[in-house]
């Protein structure tokens, strides 16, 4: 039997609400998916074409944070913000060449308790370690991850986020140096999502993998039900996990601070090959 966790509590909003566009600085290009901070926690994500909403009568300052760009603390009460992209100076590159010949899976993906996220979003990431158990001594890439999701319409999308291992065991830098935005079966489905192109090494030490909820307009459930004005919602997608595990492998960040979660196991699935 299927049991239901529900994080949701709904929201209903007195003031009315602007938009404001996260653009590049050099470009003048739209920053799509950047997260918008309000006292620590992740209080919007920009859409595609780089907009966002805040209530009005807000006059409280804001974080932007972005991948390849530099953070930036702002004022709300304008009508575009500028993010200045970071210089990256690289190491030495070495060029591997995915062979897809040995390929093995770590994780499981399955259904077990549906968890959702609240509308304010105080945990805004989940993400699960995946050791590297692999004997052999070559290069590993990450071709995929799937997990089951559960979303009342099509098109709702997550971001994929991966970090590397801290030396204390936490979650430590963001692996993908760009976002990974998914789109998602309607209903209670199997999402299988292609990695190969982006060639993702896995860590010798393993790697945290997992979603961002996009607090986006378009990742909304309205609960019509309860409030035909349709001012109360939560965030789509809800996914699975399991109770109780045997190992706390799972982590949440809290407010922007990685929590190890002690409750649940994220259930997803990674696909490795040489």
């Amino acid at each position: 039997m299927i049991k239901y966790i529900l994080a949701i509590l709904f929201s209903c909003f007195g003031y009315g609400q602007n938009k404001i566009r996260v653009v590049d600085a050099q470009t003048s290009e739209p920053v799509s998916y950047a997260n918008v901070w309000k006292e620590n926690r992740i209080y919007s994500t920009t859409d595609s074409l780089g907009y966002f909403n805040y209530i009005q009568k807000d006059n409280q300052n804001y974080k932007i944070t972005a991948i390849g760009y530099i953070d930036k603390y702002v004022d709300i009460n304008v009508s575009n913000i500028l993010l200045e992209p970071k210089n990256t100076i690289l190491d030495e590159v070495i060029i591997y060449k995915p062979s897809f010949v040995h390929i093995e899976k770590y994780g499981k993906a399955k259904r077990g308790i549906m968890i959702g996220v609240n509308f304010d979003a105080k945990i805004s990431q989940f993400i699960k370690y995946i050791p590297n158990n692999s004997k052999t001594n070559k290069v590993l890439f990450i071709n995929s991850v799937s997990l089951y999701t559960n979303t009342s319409s099509k098109n709702r999308k997550i971001n994929i986020v991966l970090y590397s291992v801290g030396q204390d065991g936490i979650p430590n830098e963001m692996i993908n140096n760009e976002n990974i935005i998914c789109n998602l079966k309607e209903g209670r489905k199997l999402n299988k999502i292609d990695l190969k192109k982006l060639k993702i090494i896995l860590p010798k030490e393993g790697v945290f993998i997992g979603i961002q909820h996009l607090l986006i307009e378009g990742n909304k459930y309205y609960s019509s039900e309860n409030n035909p004005n349709r001012k109360s919602f939560c965030y789509e997608p809800f996914f699975f996990g399991t109770e109780n595990p045997e190992k706390f492998d799972s982590w949440d960040l809290v407010d922007g601070i990685w929590k190890n979660n002690k409750k649940y196991s994220l259930n997803l699935e990674i696909e490795i090959s040489d």
